[in-house]
């Protein structure tokens, strides 16, 4: 049904079309003019029909609706927020900050920076490229946030700051700097003839290749894209000076003289090449040869020279240069140190064969008390009494049963080793005319802890003869 009374609407507007106000539209024979009523303050695509009509308002379909009156609004100037700020330090390599609080930022680049920042806002943290936008030393521009919350900068190699500043409104009063005023400068065109003018053109053209400018002509200075302004190289024929009359030069430090032609004469004393010294191979032969010659004093005996004097060196008569070894007697020193007498207690830096026991060097244990192992019964018995702090140091030992049974060796203390018995073996099961033996009298076999006694312990009435080889200390 509302698609009926829209065509009978769209009808009767055809048809009244000279009677009802609204948007003048153009037709040929040829083309029909389509649309639809719209009813007395309802809008349709933001275009309202005015209520006080006293009919409907005719909309083509596809129309741009027309508007007039007057429109004002308010921009209110930047206002920072205090704390909301940020540094950016830019490089060859792209770097990346979080933006500060507030609705709209200030992106500065301090004068003292030497090349552009090339920055790129966006959501979340990214990465800057030489072609975005740049920002050139002493300049500033704002913007509005909406979805950024990073800001990334790079720049063609050189490091480079950037000061973020955020807050509120319209970034006005920032730029890359304003036009000073009392220079009353004429506006001119790009290429307009330069004569009259009274201008000082700023800024540059960003072009790929070197323009060609018109002599006499006001043209801007040519940049690459990398944002550094092309300077013409001077060449050989524009640096050529002619200069007459008389130049005043006054010698100083050192003038070194080549391509010398002529007859130069020299001061007395000069070296010449029959004063120079002979370039002489090691091994060649002496006679004929030229140069300086390292000599000495010749004595009887040593001189007596005073601290701090430069004197020669000193030869004996017979052509020896005497050199006194301060180091002989500590030498000596050292070397006696590791001695001692035969039976003497060990010096403390002895020099003897030695062996890695515990990660520490420690030097060959040799025995030198042996005791027997005579038993003929099932028992414990002690072979070496404990000394207090003293180890037991067994280097060999030897047994041999007349008969089966056990043997093994253990430590201890009180009577017989019966306190805190600890065995040092297993139990050895030895037969008629068996044994066993260990060791050469060199190096321990078997170590007693300090204060215990090494005793032997027997499982038969069979007799165990053999011999314990040790030392103790």
């Amino acid at each position: 049904m509302f698609k009926k009374a829209l065509l009978a609407l769209a009808f009767l507007a055809s048809a009244m079309g000279a009677f009802l106000p609204g948007p003048a539209f153009a037709q040929t024979a040829d083309q029909a003019i389509t649309g639809f009523l719209l009813a007395q303050g309802s809008t349709y695509n933001g275009y309202t029909c005015p209520s006080t009509q006293t009919h409907p308002c005719f909309v083509q379909y596809g129309s741009t609706l027309p508007v007039s009156g007057s429109f004002s609004a308010t921009l209110s100037g930047f206002t920072p927020t205090a704390g909301a700020t940020a540094t950016l330090s830019a490089s060859g390599t792209s770097a990346d900050v979080a933006l500060p609080a507030g609705t709209d930022v200030v992106v500065s680049s301090p004068s003292t920076n030497t090349v552009p920042v090339f920055i790129r806002l966006q959501a979340g943290a990214g990465t800057a490229v030489t072609s975005d936008l740049p920002v050139n030393p002493g300049a500033a521009v704002g913007f509005h946030i909406t979805t950024a919350t990073h800001i990334s900068g790079i720049t063609a190699g050189t490091a480079a700051t950037l000061q973020i500043q955020g807050g509120s409104g319209l970034a006005t009063g920032y730029g890359g700097g304003g036009s000073g005023g009392g220079g009353g400068g004429t506006s001119v065109a790009q290429g307009s003839t330069t004569a009259g003018q009274n201008v000082s053109p700023m800024g540059c053209r960003t072009l790929t290749s070197a323009p060609t400018d018109t002599t006499a002509q006001t043209n801007m200075p040519w940049c690459t894209t990398k944002g550094s302004q092309v300077v013409a190289q001077p060449t050989a024929a524009d640096l050529n000076a002619t200069v007459t009359g008389t130049v005043a030069a006054t010698q100083s430090g050192t003038w070194n003289v080549t391509n010398v032609s002529g007859t130069v004469s020299l001061p007395t004393g000069a070296a010449t090449s029959a004063l120079q010294p002979t370039n002489a191979a090691q091994g060649s032969t002496t006679s004929g040869q030229t140069g300086p010659l390292v000599q000495c004093s010749v004595t009887t005996a040593a001189p007596t020279y005073t601290t701090a004097q430069t004197d020669p060196l000193n030869c004996t008569t017979n052509g020896a240069v005497r050199v006194l070894d301060n180091n002989s007697a500590s030498l000596l020193a050292a070397a006696q140190a590791g001695t001692g007498s035969t039976g003497s207690a060990v010096p403390a830096s002895a020099i003897y064969s030695g062996a890695n026991s515990g990660g520490n060097l420690t030097g060959l244990i040799q025995a030198d008390t042996s005791t027997p192992i005579n038993i003929s019964t099932a028992t414990t018995t002690q072979l070496v009494a404990l000394v207090s702090g003293k180890k037991i140091y067994v280097t060999a030992w030897d047994v041999v049963a007349a008969g089966t049974g056990n043997i093994t060796l253990e430590y201890g203390t009180g009577s017989n080793c019966g306190t805190g018995t600890t065995v040092l073996t297993g139990a050895y099961n030895l037969t008629a005319q068996s044994g066993i033996a260990k060791g050469n009298g060199l190096g321990p076999v078997l170590v007693v802890p300090a204060s215990n006694a090494l005793c032997a312990l027997t499982s038969a009435a069979v007799q165990m003869s053999g011999s314990v080889a040790y030392t103790q200390f």
